[in-house]
């Protein structure tokens, strides 16, 4: 889903977090908020933005 080999979990999360504003400077949401809202653990969050990250990373520049 939405490209850049993402699991469909971490398209979810990852559009999530920018929709609501966590990359913005300053972030408008917390990762607890977030978390709060797609119904995870914050752990489980930060963790599933981790990867989709290191995803998205390795597919625009490279491993």
């Amino acid at each position: 889903m939405g490209g850049f080999h993402l699991t469909d979990e971490q398209f979810t999360t990852v559009k999530a977090a920018l929709d609501r504003g966590y990359y913005k400077v300053p972030r408008e949401a917390t990762l607890e908020e977030l978390a709060n809202e797609l119904d995870v653990s914050h752990q489980a969050l930060s963790e599933r933005l981790r990867r989709g990250h290191r995803t998205l990373i390795e597919n625009v520049i490279g491993p």
